[in-house]
């Protein structure tokens, strides 16, 4: 290591010529830079060690002065030169195994010594001098950075070796100094917050305390969540304390500019992040403060493309869903909507239906209101059933698809039947979960048989249209009576019983529907028994409740009516018998059927077995009772008599 040349080069650098500096600082890292070579070719002993520490600190002495570093006059030019001279040193130290292996010897404890109590100093006062030049400024704080780096990798080595050497400044007060250039949109902010992760390594809970405290914008709250803020509770609660704080005084600054730094943190993770729960605590916190200062039920659009990023991202994630549906507004819901596809089964099942279907019963029953968010409610069932079974996109269970049918039964009682094609995507999970679907402990077709469906004849047109989509009777939607059955005749029988249970006006307008066209009388009469049966029993339920439904009498009768002409002799005195307890009530009512009722007990009287006794009672009651028909009604109960 030529010691004279690099002395002699030091003097040069005093130069008042500036160029003249410019060259020195050249040419001592050249001279250097011979020697270190010298030291990488030979045997790099212990006293080729002290060699190159020895000429490494003449080579700092000569660059790190005070005259340099301090006086104001120094050209910018020098001044980056000089800085970067510096820095590639050190870079060797860092980068270069065999120099690395030097910095926690022995021989090099005069270098770290040399850094710690001169170089960093020097450097510290001068790039965070009052009034120092922006350039002058970048320039010299980039060199800290290494120099910290440098000294923090001596440090690791010597823990290594079980040694302790004080060498990092205290962080607290380099922090504190630091500040100043690391909070404001300053020209060397970036080489600040260079600095600051370095401070952060060997002392993050102070640092990042320190910046939790005094970050006021997005880029230093960015810094202090990838510095390892959001794994230390106490630091989230210090942002979440300072975002509420502020809600309170409507200003949003704060609440903004977290939530923005939170959206760039997960648009830059990878699928390693774990920390998304305090990140989303974090998040409550903002949507809390930009409500408040909004002063409207609406989110704020920080905190939605925040949202974005993390359905974007984390879609798998509970807490994730949850806080999107927490306070849902048209935006959020449209997030969830277009998240569908990546959402799995697990959170359809636990969030996101559950939450469908609660808002939806909110809804008013008249119709179809036109306000956006419920339809965008809608449409998040909807993009279920699309995932789940159409675009088969994932595999439903059959837990999802029981609740899937349940919105979708909700959904089409508040009058989304034709345009979200409810009743067709209803009646495919009903096939393709048929066993599930039709047990006897909780039929699911129930959902649209009873309650609010049952309410008015739309409902009940859309719910028999999804029945006979279930029976594969399509065809009968348009009227059409050449259809053909494509359901095995023992799922059909069990598909009769349950919806016969239902005691549904909907179940006898299935029923009605069912009836005649080119089925046989054996097929008509399976399907006539259970309903003749289940009509009895519900007109029985009414009278004894002392309530009348009027609209559920003429959808008994429209099935009395067809099932009349289809019925075999072995029911024919059970449904002359619910026909006249129909006749009856709608009677006392004041809404008689007409004509329609004399013909079923025609059809009816023709049908009884022969030697059947029918109760005298009965016999005048019909003769009170029948209208236009009687001579011919009189004339076949002769027989009975």
């Amino acid at each position: 290591m030529n010691l004279d040349g690099l002395a002699e080069q030091g003097k040069r650098l005093l130069s008042s010529n500036y160029l003249d500096q410019s060259d020195a600082a050249s040419e001592v890292f050249e001279l250097w830079y011979e020697g270190a070579k010298m030291f990488a070719q030979g045997s790099r002993d212990a006293q080729q060690m002290q060699i190159l520490v020895k000429g490494t600190i003449v080579t700092m002495q000569a660059l790190a002065t005070e005259a340099i570093f301090l006086n104001v006059a120094t050209e910018d030019l020098v001044i980056r030169k000089v800085t970067d001279t510096l820095g590639r040193v050190y870079s060797v130290f860092l980068t270069k195994p065999k120099f690395s292996a030097v910095i926690g010897s022995a021989a090099a404890q005069p270098l770290r010594k040399f850094s710690s109590h001169t170089v960093l100093p020097l450097v510290f006062d001068a790039g965070l001098a009052q009034g120092v030049p922006e350039a002058k400024q970048r320039a010299i704080l980039s060199l800290l950075s290494i120099v910290l780096q440098f000294l923090d990798s001596c440090e690791v080595c010597l823990q290594d070796q079980g040694q302790t050497e004080r060498l990092m400044p205290d962080c607290k007060s380099a922090f504190g100094r630091l500040k100043e250039v690391l909070l404001r949109d300053a020209a060397a902010r970036g080489e600040a917050e260079d600095i600051f992760k370095v401070l952060a390594r060997r002392s993050q809970k102070s640092c990042c305390h320190i910046l939790s405290t005094s970050a006021t914008d997005k880029r230093a709250f960015e810094l202090l969540w990838n510095a390892g803020g959001l794994a230390n509770e106490e630091i989230v609660q210090t942002v979440c304390s300072r975002v509420c704080l502020q809600s309170t005084d409507c200003t949003f600054d704060v609440a903004r500019e977290v939530a923005q730094s939170i959206e760039t943190v997960v648009r830059s993770s990878d699928n390693t992040f774990t920390l998304l729960d305090p990140l989303v605590y974090i998040l409550r916190a903002c949507d809390r403060a930009g409500s408040n200062y909004k002063e409207v039920d609406e989110r704020s659009t920080e905190v939605l493309d925040a949202i974005s990023a993390l359905l974007g991202k984390f879609h798998s994630s509970r807490a994730v869903v949850e806080f999107c549906l927490h306070r849902p507004t048209l935006e959020s819901l449209q997030l969830v909507t277009g998240a569908g596809a990546s959402i799995p089964v697990l959170l359809w099942i636990d969030v996101v239906l559950p939450f469908t279907i609660a808002r939806m019963k909110e809804m008013k029953e008249q119709g179809v209101s036109g306000d956006q968010s419920e339809q965008e409610v809608v449409a998040i069932v909807r993009e279920c059933a699309r995932v789940f079974f159409i675009a088969r996109e994932q595999m439903a269970t059959t837990s999802l698809a029981r609740l899937l049918f349940s919105a979708i039964a909700v959904a089409m009682s508040r009058g989304y039947s034709e345009t979200e094609r409810f009743p067709a995507l209803g009646a495919t999970i009903l096939r393709e979960h048929f066993e599930d679907a039709f047990a006897p402990s909780d039929p699911w077709i129930f959902d649209v048989l009873l309650g609010s469906m049952a309410t008015s004849h739309q409902r009940i047109r859309a719910a028999t249209e999804l029945a006979l989509r279930v029976l594969g009777d399509v065809a009968l939607l348009r009227n059409d009576i050449s259809w053909e059955r494509d359901m095995e005749p023992e799922k059909r029988d069990v598909f009769v019983n349950i919806v016969a249970q239902a005691l549904s006006p909907t179940s006898f307008n299935i029923a009605a529907t069912m009836i005649g066209g080119s089925s046989s009388q054996n097929e008509d009469s399976k399907v006539v028994a259970p309903f003749v049966k289940s009509a009895e029993e519900l007109i029985s339920k009414m009278v004894r409740g002392g309530a009348i439904d009027e609209m559920v009498l003429q959808y008994i009768f429209a099935f009395v009516a067809k099932a009349s002409v289809r019925c075999g002799t072995d029911t024919a005195q059970l449904m002359f018998h619910v026909c006249l307890q129909i006749l009856s009530l709608t009677s006392a009512s004041k809404s008689g059927l007409g004509s329609a009722a004399d013909d079923s007990l025609v059809h009816l009287i023709e049908k009884l077995p022969v030697g059947v006794q029918l109760p005298l009672v009965a016999i005048n009651e019909v003769w009170s009772l029948c209208g236009p028909t009687v001579c011919s009604i009189r004339h076949g109960l002769m027989g009975f008599v």
